[in-house]
């Protein structure tokens, strides 16, 4: 195996790992909330000052972090979009004013890529508030069936009380 290959499995490898991480942590944060903690640091959860945020339940002090990280994130994505567009716009007109016949090409890329950049951003906070919408319901229903007794094995409901007869 070559330098060339290898750089390439490498490329490959990683970013397969950056791909599966949400993926991951995600899946840890739900672990970590069904047994009463913080999906971010795994403190402990309680019933009054509890956050929920793209579904999952956190701390005040991980709550506020993400919160101020989400917010940052937006306007930067935002921010990005609208200078790839404002860079598509300048070198279309550029290109136009010295007699290139695809100057609509730079505003067609560049201005695809910034809108594109925008709508994802939006998408991804339409996403997030949709989660937090679905794991509130989730949270519901299962304290309902909890508080139901439909999550004990049928062995178990009918074990009779104080262990007589």
């Amino acid at each position: 195996m070559d330098k060339q290959q290898l750089a390439g499995t490498v490329f490959w490898v990683i970013l397969l790992l950056a791909g599966a991480a949400p993926f991951y942590f995600k899946d840890r944060g739900r672990r970590r909330n069904r047994a009463g903690r913080c999906a971010r640091c795994a403190a402990h959860l309680p019933w009054d000052d509890r956050f929920r945020v793209e579904g999952l339940l956190l701390c005040p002090t991980c709550a506020q972090r993400t919160r101020s990280r989400v917010g940052v994130a937006a306007v930067v994505m935002v921010a990005l979009g609208l200078l790839s567009s404002l860079f598509g716009i300048v070198a279309a007109v550029s290109l136009r004013v010295e007699g290139d016949p695809s100057w609509w090409l730079a505003l067609l890329i560049l201005g695809g890529c910034g809108l594109g950049l925008i709508l994802l951003t939006f998408f991804a906070i339409w996403r997030m508030k949709a989660d937090n919408t679905l794991g509130s319901a989730s949270e519901r229903a299962m304290t309902l069936i909890r508080l139901l007794g439909f999550d004990k094995t049928r062995s178990e409901r009918n074990k009779p009380f104080g262990g007589g007869a």
